[in-house]
């Protein structure tokens, strides 16, 4: 992948990181804590654990903003700067401190309750999203928490969702079926022993031939719901209505916006040979960007949903408390947008299916 430097970001505060079988992963712009700094954000922390019920707490969501401005300027600053950059795929906040033995065993699966007291991670990660945006939740996902667990669950060893592990996660833009989906993903480490590595393609760093360019930016496609949002639970896509049509591509020359899922977007026509060969190239293309990127713990990881793919390398998990442990938020830049989807500033959890 190109290594693009965003020339906002202070130089003394950057730094590129990330390798993998597919050659260097260096599109990320990172800023690395300080020491006084991540004790700074545990002394945050502990006040909000202390100040409030779980991280799920309403009055927690409401004061998080506050909490935010007492982050440390400095990051503050390059969150801003990131924030508004003109194509920035994804940004990494790294050094906080976190000592495992101070954590809980990782869940066998989601955690239907959330912690009490709260994670450092995970208040630290709501913290960071709101200085983008707004976080939400799925009413189809994790009980309709904001804050979810990704961790390997045993009944999923083999599923396109987050609980997989024995096969690789395919790259895809986050719910892209939904019109609704996160403007920012935000992930934080907790564990990860194995160094399993998340993969990331950036929209900037795509070649695509103009022609395809133009193909995908026309309403050819569908993008179906994966199965983590199934209202069955299952891989019955009929128990959604019909996908409407769809762009992968949108914005100036097609370059501004990509929404794409390596298993679940298809051409809507199957006689449509110009719209599969468009798609393909760009599956291509984006196979020959993705590059891994090993998170540690206390690494935080924002992915811009409009312009940039993720996904995650297969692992062997152990299922004995030890195993890869992420918490994850969605965050939107402008709340009152998902109105539609049930969201208000007092209830957070958006719905999947969207009323026809």
């Amino acid at each position: 992948m190109h290594n693009h430097r965003s020339t906002t970001v202070p130089p003394t505060r950057a730094a590129t990181g990330g390798t993998g079988p597919a050659g260097p992963c260096r599109p990320h712009d990172v800023y690395v804590l300080s020491e006084d700094e991540s004790r700074l954000l545990d002394g945050i922390a502990v006040e909000v654990s202390t100040a409030y019920d779980t991280v799920e707490d309403p009055r927690f969501i409401a004061d998080a903003r506050l909490f935010a401005q007492r982050l440390p300027l400095g990051l503050r600053r390059w969150i801003e700067q990131v924030r508004l950059s003109a194509d920035l795929g994804s940004f990494r906040i790294r050094g906080h401190r976190l000592r495992d033995a101070d954590l809980p065993p990782t869940p066998p699966d989601f955690e239907r309750e959330p912690a009490r007291p709260a994670l450092a991670p995970e208040v630290c990660l709501v913290l960071f999203g709101v200085l983008l945006g707004d976080v939400f939740g799925w009413e189809t996902q994790q009980a309709g928490r904001l804050v979810h667990d990704i961790v390997p669950s045993e009944q999923e060893q083999k599923s396109q969702t987050s609980a997989s592990s024995a096969v690789e996660l395919g790259w895809h833009t986050e719910d892209a079926f939904h019109p609704y989906r996160a403007d920012y993903l935000g992930l934080a480490c907790v564990r990860n022993p194995d160094r399993v590595p998340t993969t990331l393609a950036e929209l900037r760093s795509l070649e695509l031939s103009e022609r395809t360019r133009s193909v995908l930016s026309q309403p050819r496609f569908h993008q179906r719901p994966d199965t983590s949002h199934s209202p069955t639970g299952s891989d019955d896509v009929g128990a959604w209505s019909d996908p409407p049509l769809a762009r992968v591509l949108s914005g100036m020359a097609g370059s501004r916006s990509l929404c794409v899922d390596a298993d679940f977007t298809v051409v809507a026509d199957d006689e449509d040979m110009e719209a599969e060969a468009a798609l393909e190239e760009l599956k291509r293309e984006i196979e020959s960007r993705l590059g891994d990127l090993v998170l540690e713990p206390g690494d935080y990881l924002f992915l811009d949903n409009q312009r940039c793919v993720h996904g995650r390398r297969p692992f062997r998990a152990r299922f004995d408390g030890t195993d890869r442990w992420l918490k994850r938020v969605s965050v939107t830049r402008d709340l009152r947008r998902m109105a539609e989807a049930g969201v208000t500033a007092t209830k957070r959890t958006a719905r999947a299916v969207l009323a026809s």
